[in-house]
């Protein structure tokens, strides 16, 4: 089971805008301009989308603006302290079995020398 195709629907703005217009008596004059901004919206947007250049960046800053505002500033607004918490870490050891261990800390093996006839200080016979 997958998602199921929504089918498009090309409507002309200008029949949009008729729409909204039979809707002015059904409606209170508030809720006429939000519908009416929000239709103007989705024909401007369906427009750029449909435009060559348009990237979703561009797109995103057109509809929310562009992202000026700082964290300090909101936070004043807030009433909170501006700037940034530092946190004073400790110095935390390093959880066991992590990092360097120096060879003398492993005393249970036993050294052995491995000889074979083929290799030499310096140099080792390609096996043949």
């Amino acid at each position: 089971m997958g998602k199921k195709q929504r089918q498009r629907l090309e409507v002309n703005p200008a029949e949009l805008a008729v729409i909204v217009e039979r809707t002015r008596g059904a409606l209170s004059q508030d809720d006429y301009v939000k519908l009416k901004a929000a239709m103007d919206t989705l024909a401007f947007v369906t427009a750029e989308l449909q435009a060559k250049g348009t990237s979703l960046e561009r797109l995103r800053r057109l509809l929310f603006g562009a992202p000026t505002e700082k964290t300090d500033a909101v936070l004043r607004k807030a009433g909170q302290p501006a700037g940034r918490v530092q946190h004073q870490e400790e110095k935390k050891a390093p959880a066991p079995g992590h990092g360097r261990t120096a060879a003398a800390a492993y005393t249970g093996a036993s050294r052995r020398r491995w000889r074979t006839p083929r290799c030499t200080v310096g140099r080792c016979a390609r096996a043949a």
